[in-house]
């Protein structure tokens, strides 16, 4: 069973589980197998701090050992408040499952984990602490307070420390595809092509906003009221910089520019504020799950009912680089997709027989 990573969800829709997550469930068993990044970095290690050097299993030429999965096992146990063996065996028992199942599932994980940075390797790139530390930050930065995000991690199953770890697996797949997915590759004439196709009758406005984070530390009623002052401001004539700068989360953009709507949009009701608004336009304050938006529109690309256009230059620069980006991604995109199966998804994890007397073999 493949184990795919969850994204946080959002504070407005997700909600505390009440029991550890569902074996085999591919998003919630993710989050089990991510509880501690103490333990995965035991994975890293190897057999050679283990007390028990058994093998578990094996990728290539890395060996798993017994302890670094008694040791994952025994740390999710105390996290979920099974400690003793008569809450284990009804645990899993409840959830259909076995400890042979479930110990088969740690190995792979810790076999993947280990694919994917030798895949990392290969290619000749790596992920450094500091770009770990940024993602990280600015994650937690989309959430207006530490309860918030605490909040967040919580509903998805994760410590702060396992969902880092998580952001570090994914931005080495990222770096990984990122050597297949060269912009540079895209000459004029196919990136010219492939943006008549893209702006057919494309209507789209670029806009930069003020938003007003609603959270813990601030009530919806405050956010409001701040984001109808930071309006009356900026309708005023005063600077967008200067209002961004005293009213603002950084949430969502560093300098308030949330660029075209046909690329992406913090909401529905966001998207709906931009389509009224024209060049210079100010909206009223929007309200967001999180907040409320005060919108202005700084430009508006309008193909609608224009046909091809003969020259780059009359396209906007930001929606080429975008287009630019995922046209050399589609040239790509099955060299990546060769390379990763190849590396990854179809390499033998092999699991050793289940041995006697293992601490979490209740059954």
């Amino acid at each position: 069973m493949r184990m795919r990573s969850p994204e946080i969800a959002s504070e407005r829709n997700a909600s505390r589980p009440e029991s550890p997550p569902v074996l085999f469930h591919p998003a919630l068993l993710c989050a089990l197998l991510l509880a501690c990044a103490l333990l995965c970095a035991l994975a890293c290690a190897g057999c050679g701090q283990s007390e028990d050097t058994r093998k578990a299993g094996q990728a290539h030429d890395y060996v798993i050992c017994e302890q670094e999965v008694i040791d994952y096992i025994a740390q999710y146990r105390e996290e979920a408040g099974l400690s003793s063996d008569e809450e284990w065996k009804a645990w899993l028992e409840k959830k259909g499952t076995t400890a042979k199942e479930l110990r088969s599932e740690v190995v792979k994980q810790f076999g993947r984990n280990y694919l994917i940075r030798q895949a990392a390797e290969l290619r000749g790139v790596s992920v450094g602490e500091g770009d770990v530390d940024a993602k990280l930050e600015e994650e937690r930065g989309k959430y207006g307070s530490a309860l918030a995000w605490q909040r967040a991690l919580n509903a998805s199953g994760y410590t702060e420390d396992a969902y880092r770890d998580q952001l570090r697996s994914d931005l080495q797949k990222e770096a990984i595809k990122a050597t297949f997915s060269d912009p540079a590759s895209v000459d004029d004439d196919e990136l010219l092509a492939y943006a008549n196709n893209q702006a057919a009758n494309l209507s789209t406005r670029r806009t930069s906003a003020v938003f007003v984070a609603a959270d813990d530390a601030n009530s919806a009623f405050a956010a409001q009221a701040q984001a109808r002052t930071a309006h009356d401001k900026l309708v005023a004539g005063e600077d967008f910089a200067a209002v961004f700068a005293e009213y603002s989360s950084r949430r969502y953009s560093e300098d308030g520019d949330m660029g075209y709507d046909c690329v992406s949009t913090p909401s529905s009701s966001y998207r709906e504020a931009v389509l009224e608004l024209e060049v210079g336009d100010v909206s009223e304050p929007v309200l967001a799950g999180d907040g409320y938006f005060v919108i202005v529109c700084t430009d508006h690309f309008d193909n609608t009912d224009k046909g091809s256009l003969t020259k780059l230059s009359k396209f906007p620069d930001e929606l080429l680089e975008v287009w630019r980006t995922e046209l050399a991604q589609k040239k790509t995109g099955e060299d990546f997709i060769d390379f990763y199966n190849e590396n990854v998804e179809e390499v033998e994890i092999a699991v050793e027989p289940l041995p006697e007397g293992l601490p979490y073999d209740v059954q």
